[in-house]
Parts: C-alpha cells; sequence; structure tokens
C-alpha cells in the first residue's frame, strides 16, 4: 500500500510542475500579445494607425499650422493654379501709347486755364519719335512737344519694357492720382493698364489689368525729365528739341 501511494504522491507533484509551468508560459504570452505598440509608438496592428504620444488626430492642428489629415502632404499642383502672374506690358510690336494721371489730393488749376481738372498727359509714338506732354496744373496749362534724339527715345523704350503687371492690392488707399498707361499695338485694339493703388477699394473702383503706382510714377518721372531736359531755356539737345504746343494745335 505504501509503494502505491508513494507513487500516486509523485505523479500529483509532477502535475503540479506542469501545471505551473504551463501557466507561466501562458502568462508571457498573454503579456506580448497585449502590448501591440512597442517602443516609440509603433503602429497598431488592429487599426494602421499610429498610436504614439505625439500622433497627430485628424482634424487637430500641429504647431506648423497643418491638420491632422494633412499632415506632411504637399500641396495639389493646381492650388496656386488660379495665382496672380506678372505680364509684359510692352509688345514687340507697340506703336506708342499714351500716359494720364488724373485727379489726387492736388491744388485745381486756375478756372481760366482751359482744362478741366488736374490732368497731365503724355503721348508718345515710336515711328516719329514724338512725346508730347500736355499738363494742367494749379499755375496754369501747358504743352510741349520733343522730337526726341536717339538716346530719349531709347530711354523711353527700356522704360516700358521693364514694366510688368501687378497683382490686386489688398488695401484701399486714398489721395493718390489716378493713372492709367494706354498701349497702342502696330495692330488691333489698345490695351488699358491701370494704377494698382485703389485696386482693393470695394466695388473695384478701378479695373484690371494693373500696374503698380510705384512703377508708373516712376516712369513718369522718366518722361518729366526728358520734357523738361530738351525744353529748357539753353536747349536739351542731348534729350532733342522742344517746340510749344501740341502737334495738333491743341
Amino acid at each position: 500500500m505504501q509503494g502505491v501511494a508513494s507513487r500516486n504522491m509523485g505523479r500529483i507533484g509532477m502535475r503540479i510542475v506542469f501545471d505551473a509551468g504551463l501557466l507561466a508560459l501562458l502568462s508571457g504570452m498573454a503579456a506580448c500579445s497585449g502590448d501591440t505598440t512597442g517602443p516609440g509608438g509603433a503602429q497598431d496592428a488592429s487599426s494602421g494607425t499610429d498610436s504614439s504620444p505625439d500622433a497627430l488626430l485628424p482634424g487637430t492642428d500641429a504647431p506648423d499650422g497643418t491638420t491632422g489629415a494633412e499632415t506632411g502632404a504637399e500641396a495639389s499642383p493646381d492650388a496656386e493654379s488660379d495665382a496672380c502672374s506678372s505680364q509684359s506690358v510692352w509688345p514687340q510690336n507697340a506703336a506708342g501709347f499714351t500716359y494720364e494721371r488724373s485727379g489726387g489730393f492736388v491744388a485745381p488749376p486756375p478756372a481760366d486755364a482751359g482744362c478741366n481738372g488736374a490732368d497731365t498727359i503724355y503721348q508718345f509714338s515710336v515711328g516719329s519719335r514724338i512725346l508730347t506732354k500736355l499738363d494742367c496744373s494749379f499755375s496754369g496749362r501747358s504743352a510741349n512737344t520733343v522730337h526726341l534724339s536717339d538716346g530719349a527715345a531709347a530711354q523711353i523704350v527700356t522704360s516700358l519694357q521693364a514694366l510688368v503687371t501687378s497683382c490686386p492690392e489688398n488695401r484701399c488707399g486714398a489721395d493718390a492720382p489716378d493713372i492709367a498707361l494706354t498701349v497702342q499695338p502696330a495692330s488691333g485694339s489698345p490695351i488699358v493698364y491701370n494704377s494698382d493703388f485703389y485696386s482693393g477699394c470695394q466695388g473695384q473702383i478701378v479695373r484690371p489689368p494693373y500696374i503698380s503706382f510705384g512703377s508708373l510714377t516712376g516712369l513718369e518721372g522718366v518722361l518729366n525729365g526728358i520734357v523738361t531736359s530738351a525744353c529748357r531755356p539753353d536747349g536739351g539737345a542731348d534729350a532733342g528739341s522742344c517746340s510749344p504746343g501740341l502737334p495738333d494745335g491743341g
């Protein structure tokens, strides 16, 4: 009987040891299968999403201003398709232009000046190399015609070739004059370019295409310098010859 009892006790002991080992093995497997992220926030096996603490949830803003679902994504190639771009103003076959400045916060001309408002008008002909200026200011009305030298004519064309269109300004200014440059090609209809100074005003006071206000006033500086030089009392031979009045008698 004692032998049988000893054998039974041995079997029980072995079973306890086996069950304990099996329980430890199963506990280890459960622990491994429960951690699907691992160090550094690996992807969740069930959802394929980043479960790390630093992961950006869809719809939330990142420090760089991007949104959860868009973080790291490149902008669509069509995102800037409607962006304003600069275009050349002076065509190769240009025949001439008219530059007109009117209004602004300036004193009006005298009542007997014979002109309407404070206007300054320049006209340039490529073929005849003639530049005219009609000015109505607080000092009265004046008109001059300049037969340009080769150098002065080239200076004007170079200034025009540098002009490009501008985008509308996101503001509405005040007290500046209206400026328009009308370019006449050798064939076809003239194109009117307005100053962008008032381009951001509600109701769109002036229509595109635009040229920056600074570029247009810079062009006027060139034109005025040539007329002033040619029409000075001692004669500005470098700029050309000047005569009072306009070619049409105006």
